[in-house]
């Protein structure tokens, strides 16, 4: 799916993580992920973390994107809430996790 997107020259995507930059990038570079985002928001990079719509934001920004092209893949209700503080639309990403059942709600 990343190959997909990144191979289209109008996608543009970043990481937004609560992760600090370091931790990230451990975890992605062994496996060469970091090639396909052309921005990275740690932690370590806003005030605010999620749900705040500062991680977003500065994505955003390093992107130069705008609200209306902008969708937030995640897999929190933190994802969730800091797309709509943000008001950039979501996409919920198609994996299990502990916090699936909480998304029944939306």
């Amino acid at each position: 799916m990343l190959q997909e997107l990144s191979a289209n020259n109008s996608n543009r995507l970043a990481i937004a993580t609560s992760k600090l930059r370091k931790e990230l990038l451990r975890d992605v570079e062994p496996f060469g992920l970091n090639d396909f985002f052309s921005a990275i928001v740690s932690s370590d990079d806003v005030e605010h973390g999620k749900p705040a719509p500062d991680m977003v934001l500065k994505g955003m920004e390093k992107l130069n994107s705008t609200k209306d092209e902008t969708v937030y893949v995640g897999d929190t209700l933190y994802d969730l809430e800091a797309a709509h503080n943000a008001g950039v639309s979501f996409a919920l990403a198609g994996w299990e996790t502990k916090m699936s059942d909480q998304f029944k709600k939306y």
